[in-house]
C-alpha cells in the first residue's frame, strides 16, 4: 500500500453539515476500495492566494490515507463532479517519507561521528595531561636527587 495525502478546498458558502457529509463520503470511498484512512481534518477557512472560481476564501481539508492508485483515481473523479469542491491535490507521500528517513539516518550517523571525534579529543587531552604530570613528577624526582 502507498501513502497518500489529499488536500481539497470547499466553497466558503458550504454549510457545516455538507462539509461533514463530503468528508464522510470520501472516507467511505477510501474504505470501500480497501484503503485505510490515517487522519482527516478541517484545517481552517482561509483566504486564497488568488481567486478560484470567483472565491477569495475556502475551507481547507486534509485526508491522509493508505491505498492503491485505483483509489486515487476514483476519489479524484468524484471530487471533480462535486460542486462544492473548488480545488484538490493528491500527493504520493512514499518518496517524501523515504527521503525523510534517509535524512534522519544521515543526521544520526553525522552526530555519532561528531561524538566519536569529541571522545577521541578528550582521550588525547587526558593522555597529554597524564604525560605532562609524569614529566613533572620525573623532573621533581630527578631534581631532588
Amino acid at each position: 500500500m502507498h501513502k497518500y495525502e489529499l488536500v481539497y478546498l470547499l466553497n466558503p458558502e458550504t454549510s457545516d453539515d455538507k462539509q461533514k457529509e463530503i468528508m464522510d463520503k470520501l472516507k467511505g470511498y477510501i474504505e470501500q476500495m480497501g484503503g485505510i484512512v490515517d487522519r482527516s481534518e478541517l484545517w481552517a477557512k482561509r483566504r486564497l492566494a488568488y481567486p478560484i472560481r470567483k472565491f477569495n476564501e475556502a475551507f481547507y481539508f486534509i485526508i491522509n490515507f493508505q491505498g492503491y492508485g485505483e483509489i486515487v483515481e476514483e476519489l479524484e473523479r468524484r471530487l471533480r463532479v462535486t460542486d462544492e469542491v473548488i480545488r484538490f491535490l493528491t500527493v504520493n507521500r512514499d518518496r517524501e517519507l523515504k527521503i525523510i528517513e534517509k535524512m534522519k539516518a544521515y543526521r544520526r550517523k553525522k552526530a555519532e561521528k561528531i561524538e566519536r571525534k569529541r571522545a577521541m579529543a578528550e582521550e588525547r587531552r587526558e593522555f597529554q595531561r597524564s604525560s605532562e604530570l609524569n614529566r613533572t613528577n620525573e623532573s621533581e624526582v630527578n631534581g631532588n636527587e
